[in-house]
């Protein structure tokens, strides 16, 4: 017998399970290491970007 598919969610009951699983996987909510992330990212390619061919 197939498996029974859940009823879709709304945008908003789905964006609360999604923080809430965010909150329970200690995820950094000020956006600080996104930032550092990015910043290295950046820099780097920007870097790649300057090398002569």
């Amino acid at each position: 017998m197939p498996k029974r598919k859940e009823p879709e969610r709304s945008r908003e009951e789905q964006e609360r399970i999604f923080k809430e699983a965010a909150k329970k996987s200690g995820a950094d909510v000020s956006g600080k290491s996104f930032a550092s992330a990015m910043k290295k990212i950046a820099a780097a390619t920007s870097r790649d970007h300057k090398k002569p061919k």
